[in-house]
């Protein structure tokens, strides 16, 4: 089995790219069994050959064709009409895919006929620095990890949205449900085409799209880990405007796609802004996080045009409201708090400062005590001296009585 690389891309950075197209001509899967498709979406100036030096050096079998429509969906319409093979890989221009990935990809396709669409791991390569608090919106930006067991699933009924599912971003899919897809594009109003157009143009769930599209034909959508690819995110996505707007476009897909499918639209945005916004208050999420996740609900409130719609403006102004009287109720709590431990610091002061006067009152009167005590060492010193002089008198006197009564006791004899 032959398989087609469909690389859609649109003014991309040529020294990334160059890195993956490289990825695609090492791959360990033989040359003559995978050629490779690229699609200039109204890139500005426009890919020539000579940015495909990878692949030709390679001997890699490719061919470079020109869709001027701006926008994922037109690029993916023309591969699917020029590709002549029954699988292809999407590769977005920042996926460095693993030497081993389309080898992967033809096996799961042989062993695996039930699956119309999956994908595997989508590794960060960021290499600047960001908030910790963006962590949790990676999956936004194509960055996906779910661990190493394979999950697959075919919904029946009423679609929802599984983990299982790829995004579009080295997705493998067979040809079948791509053509479902656009058959089923044919039907809609313009204002529900899901998809990506440049910088500007952020709406998102086409991929979950084409996911029910492989439902629609009993097909199951599946998260192969063996299949591995680096997602090099521009650092431009990890600025917070960009994610505002990312949000707040993921917000109105969501709207968007459940019109596409005929499904009901729950209004249930009041009690999810309820949740974040107190998630939010009693400290559990950063403001960033919290401001992109109202993004993304002010976008949702935006596309949902029914008469029990939110007046969400309101809504978050309140929410500051609150989170600001909060606040000041901590503030005066803490206030209140520091001129307690203030005036108990005033009451230590005092009490200190009478010890240490209890300790010089004592103090001067040790010194009294030690003066008195050195005044009646010396008296008593003077008591000795006198004591020691008395006895030595005493014993001179003995002396000349002795020698007296000698004298005397001489001369009788």
């Amino acid at each position: 089995m032959s398989i087609d690389v469909c690389i859609c891309t649109h003014n991309p950075r040529l020294e990334l790219f160059t890195i993956i197209l490289t990825a695609i001509a090492n791959q360990t899967l033989s040359k003559d069994a995978y050629q490779v498709w690229i699609i200039d979406n109204a890139s500005n100036p426009p890919i020539s050959n000579s940015d495909l030096a990878p692949l030709a050096q390679a001997g890699i079998t490719y061919y470079l064709l020109q869709e001027p429509r701006l926008g994922t969906m037109y690029a993916r319409e023309l591969a699917s009409q020029a590709i002549p093979g029954e699988a292809l890989i999407l590769v977005d221009d920042d996926n460095e895919l693993s030497p081993n990935y389309l080898e992967i990809a033809i096996e799961i396709l042989d062993r695996c006929p039930e699956i119309g669409y999956f994908g595997g791991k989508l590794l960060s390569g960021i290499k600047v620095d960001y908030p910790q608090w963006m962590e949790e919106l990676l999956p936004y930006l194509g960055i996906k990890n779910l661990g190493d067991e394979p999950i697959s699933k075919c919904i029946e009924g009423d679609y929802y949205w599984g983990e299982w599912e790829p995004p579009c971003a080295g997705a493998v899919i067979r040809k079948v449900v791509l053509q479902q897809y656009f058959k089923n594009l044919q039907k809609l109003a313009p204002n529900l085409v899901l998809g990506r157009r440049g910088k500007q143009g952020l709406l998102s769930m086409a991929d979950s799209w084409l996911a029910n599209c492989a439902y629609e034909l009993g097909l199951e959508c599946a998260y192969q880990p063996r299949l591995q690819l680096i997602h090099h995110i521009n650092p431009e996505r990890l600025q917070f405007e960009y994610l505002f707007k990312l949000l707040y476009n993921y917000g109105r897909s969501d709207v968007i796609l459940k019109k596409i499918l005929d499904r009901p639209i729950r209004s249930n945005s009041i009690e999810s802004i309820a949740e974040k916004i107190e998630w939010w208050q009693t400290g559990g999420i950063s403001i960033g996080y919290f401001i992109c996740l109202m993004a993304l609900e002010a976008g949702f409130n935006a596309e949902l045009s029914c008469d029990n719609s939110i007046d969400f403006v309101t809504l978050l102004e309140q929410a500051f409201q609150q989170k600001l009287t909060s606040d000041l109720q901590e503030l005066v709590t803490t206030q209140q708090t520091l001129t307690i431990t203030q005036q108990e610091l005033t009451d230590d002061r005092q009490e200190l400062t009478a010890i240490q006067q209890t300790l010089t009152i004592t103090q001067q009167e040790l010194t009294v005590v030690q003066q008195t005590l050195t005044i009646t060492q010396q008296e008593l010193n003077a008591a000795q001296q006198e004591l020691s002089d008395a006895r030595a008198q005493i014993r001179l006197m003995e002396q000349s009585k002795f020698r007296q009564l000698l004298h005397s006791f001489t001369s009788l004899r």
